[in-house]
């Protein structure tokens, strides 16, 4: 699923680890218990939550970065890779209809244009 990340290339591997963290902590969702009224709600986080070790320049600059990625393959690969979701990164690599080989070659290539683009931008 994952490529053999290169030296020059492990900070953008740890900038996208703490992306994906916090993209995956702000997708809130009310829950309601097992009341009998039915009417409890968990309160919503506050705007602009902050994650340890990334700043709201870096997200941005991360987020900007994908967004400019042309390649959709390229932004899927990264995404399921990145950000921790309920499914295994390799049966969300099938649903997308990505083979193992071609998620390797993908992460690779989508990392180094990532970093570029997210160096690029947070320089702003």
């Amino acid at each position: 699923m994952r490529a053999i990340i290169p030296d020059d290339l492990a900070a953008a591997d740890a900038m996208l680890t703490l992306y994906g963290k916090w993209a995956a902590d702000r997708g809130w969702r009310a829950r309601t218990c097992g009341s009998a009224e039915g009417r409890y709600r968990a309160e919503a986080p506050q705007a602009g939550t902050q994650c340890a070790g990334i700043s709201e320049a870096q997200r941005e600059a991360a987020q900007s970065a994908l967004g400019m990625l042309r390649d959709p393959l390229h932004r899927t690969v990264l995404a399921v890779l990145y950000v921790p979701q309920a499914r295994p990164p390799g049966h969300l690599m099938r649903l997308a209809g990505i083979s193992s080989e071609r998620s390797r070659e993908a992460h690779a290539v989508a990392l180094a244009r990532w970093w570029a683009i997210y160096k690029h931008a947070l320089k702003g």
